[in-house]
C-alpha cells in the first residue's frame, strides 16, 4: 500500500504521467480496469498453483503440464470474438463482462473445490471455465478502456500497468498464503511429497573424500 501511494503521488506531481490518473474520474474506464484486474488477479494466481499441481500431485512432466493447458488457450480463441460480436450487437460491454466475471467464478469454484484424489479432467473443467470467462471479459473491458479516452491519449499504459500489478500481486498471493498456513494432518499421494519447497531446499555439500 504504501508503494502504490508513493507511486500514486509520483504521477500526480509528473508533467507527463505513465498513467493520468484523472482518467479514472470516468466510470466506464474505471468499470472496465477493475474487470481486467479481477480477471488476470484470479487468472494468474490459479495458473500458478495449477502448473504446481499437475507436476507435483499427479506426477505429470513440464511438457505434459504444458499441454494440458491447451483447452484453456483454444476456449479463449473462440470466445473472445464471440464476446466482441454480442458486445457490438448490444451497444454495451456491460453484458459480456459480467458473464464473463460469473465464468471466471465458476470455474474458481470448481479449482477450489478440488480434492486429493481430483483427476486432469477436473483441472481442466475448471480451466476451461476460466477461459471463458477471459474471453467474455477481455475483448470488451479492453475495447471500453479504450474508447473511453480521447483519441490522442492511448490507452496502453494503464491497461498494461493495471496486468502487470494484478498479474504480480496475485502470483505472490499464494506463496504468502501457503508460508503462513499450519501444517495439518492431512495425507498427501505419494508425488506430493516431491512439492516445490522441498526441491527449493539446496542440498548439504558433500564433504570431501580423505
Amino acid at each position: 500500500m504504501a508503494l502504490l501511494a508513493a507511486f500514486t503521488a509520483w504521477q500526480l506531481r509528473r508533467d507527463d504521467p505513465m498513467i493520468p490518473l484523472q482518467v479514472f474520474r470516468n466510470g466506464r474506464f474505471s468499470a472496465a480496469s477493475v474487470s481486467v484486474a479481477l480477471v488476470f488477479f484470479s487468472l494468474f494466481g490459479a495458473l500458478f498453483l495449477l502448473t504446481q499441481i499437475l507436476q507435483f500431485v499427479l506426477g505429470y512432466s513440464p511438457l505434459q503440464a504444458g499441454a494440458s493447458a491447451l483447452p484453456f488457450a483454444f476456449t479463449v480463441g473462440i470466445t473472445s470474438p464471440i464476446a466482441a460480436i454480442l458486445s457490438k450487437k448490444r451497444g454495451s460491454a456491460k453484458i459480456p463482462v459480467a458473464a464473463g466475471l460469473a465464468l471466471m467464478a465458476a470455474g474458481l469454484a470448481v479449482m477450489a473445490s478440488s480434492t486429493v484424489d481430483s483427476g486432469l479432467g477436473h483441472y481442466v473443467f475448471a480451466t476451461v471455465l476460466m477461459a471463458a470467462g477471459m474471453g467474455f471479459a477481455m475483448a470488451p473491458a479492453t475495447d471500453s478502456i479504450m474508447g473511453a479516452l480521447p483519441s490522442p491519449r492511448p490507452a496502453s499504459a494503464p491497461r498494461l500497468t493495471t496486468r502487470r500489478a494484478t498479474s504480480a500481486a496475485s502470483s505472490a498471493s499464494p506463496c504468502w498464503a501457503a508460508s503462513r498456513a499450519r501444517p495439518t494432518r492431512t495425507r498427501w499421494p505419494a508425488p506430493c511429497r516431491r512439492c516445490p519447497t522441498a526441491l527449493a531446499t539446496p542440498p548439504a555439500p558433500r564433504s570431501a573424500a580423505p
